[in-house]
């Protein structure tokens, strides 16, 4: 009997060509959803103003990505209790009065003048002063003079060069720039703010990693290889975990990691106290999105055709990512090419309307990500239906069906 393995086929049972489909081509369809929720409206807030009083206290929340208290606290742990310096078995943070000693010598009080450490800045926290005993090496990294940071220089330089490279952007950031911007703002930092009585001293040095391939879900040894180099320096903290293999492995190993991209909230709980990041957890985001299309789709009230509309956004956020995995017959190219689909493409469409007339007609014919914003308005009319199905047609009718063709042609083992 002949296998079907050899020509892609299943002699007819549709149901294992299609579990072949998911089953390679999957992940594209998943990273599409999850690009299609971030590229929604994302409202940003100011968090709500911590009144700055003569009290001091220590203490942490819960969460990710959140700062300290102020100029010389320090940052808190996500879940986790921070303890002020000099109060060595401390699990809650000692309180005291503003101006007053605490322990060891060290005092904390308010800045004279202000009350935020950055006047004008909503996002600031309290302005505080230390002086005193700051309990010397409290961790490792940590010195009564400094904090040692380290810094990972990878070949590819930055995920965003390769971005810029994606979209024909002349973005030339070196390792050597990358360099000179980290010890200015380090510079900064140490003549801006107070660290106990301390100095961040950055430590960079040059990783076996590729952090492309790392945000693509490859290169799990050499991130792991990196983080031991970084533990070998012996430092507090890391400053460039962009990728989720390399924070992963510097949590183990029990180094501070800033900068994860977009993790989920369970994950920052479970690599607690460790893992950091600037941007809003993957969960916040994704329940944000969720939000957003409910307040917008289906308010109150609202007739049961919103929802028709959100469900073909959901399909052709889907199919279009998973088209573009079975046209390359590669799941991390058909990533980086949905990405570049979703994020460059309509920026460039809207330049060349905006120079040229004769395009400015064109472009509702073939920009099929722009032309899916009426759906998300619900104000689609007759034409705007014609325009998506043309380009539709473009960008996921014809790379599907080609990649479909490719699949089945092609020898699974």
């Amino acid at each position: 009997m002949a296998s079907s393995a050899g020509n892609g086929s299943s002699n007819g049972d549709g149901v294992g060509v299609a579990h072949r489909l998911l089953r390679g081509y999957g992940p594209v369809a998943i990273f599409a959803v999850i690009m299609a929720l971030i590229a929604w409206q994302v409202p940003s807030r100011v968090p709500k103003t911590t009144a700055a009083s003569g009290n001091t206290s220590v203490s942490t929340s819960s969460g990710t990505g959140n700062t300290g208290t102020g100029t010389g606290t320090g940052a808190t742990s996500g879940g986790s209790s921070t303890k002020l310096p000099g109060t060595p078995g401390s699990t809650s943070g000692t309180k005291g009065t503003s101006g007053h000693t605490v322990t060891g010598g060290a005092k904390v009080g308010g800045c004279t003048g202000r009350t935020d450490q950055v006047p004008g800045d909503p996002y600031s926290p309290p302005c505080r002063t230390f002086s005193g005993d700051n309990g010397g090496a409290t961790s490792m990294g940590v010195t009564k003079d400094t904090i040692n940071i380290s810094f990972r220089l990878t070949n590819d330089q930055s995920f965003q060069n390769t971005l810029a490279q994606l979209a024909g952007a002349q973005l030339q950031d070196t390792n050597a720039d990358n360099e000179r911007t980290i010890e200015a703002l380090a510079k900064y930092f140490n003549s801006h703010f107070q660290f106990y009585g301390r100095k961040i001293a950055v430590h960079f040095y040059t990783g076996k990693g590729s952090l492309t391939n790392e945000l693509l879900g490859q290169g799990q040894a050499q991130a792991e290889a990196d983080s031991l180099t970084a533990k070998s320096m012996h430092v507090f903290g890391d400053l460039s975990a962009e990728s989720e293999p390399y924070a992963d492995d510097l949590a183990k190993q029990g180094i501070m990691a800033f900068g994860d991209p977009y993790l989920s909230r369970q994950w920052h709980q479970q690599h607690a106290p460790y893992a950091w990041s600037v941007s809003t957890d993957g969960t916040d985001v994704a329940q944000i999105a969720a939000d957003y299309a409910v307040q917008k789709l289906c308010p109150d009230g609202s007739p049961a055709k919103y929802a028709f509309y959100y469900l073909l956004l959901y399909i052709f956020g889907m199919s279009t990512g998973f088209a573009f995995g079975a046209l390359l017959l590669n799941s991390p190219a058909g990533i980086v090419v949905y990405f570049v689909y979703s994020f460059v493409l309509p920026g460039l469409f809207s330049i060349g309307a905006a120079l040229m007339n004769w395009f400015e007609t064109l472009q509702p014919w073939i920009d099929f990500n722009t032309d899916q914003n009426n759906l998300i308005d619900a104000t689609i009319s007759g034409k705007d239906w014609v325009h998506l199905l043309v380009s539709g047609l473009i960008w996921l009718a014809l790379p599907l069906a080609i990649g479909v063709w490719r699949i089945r042609r092609a020898e699974f083992k």
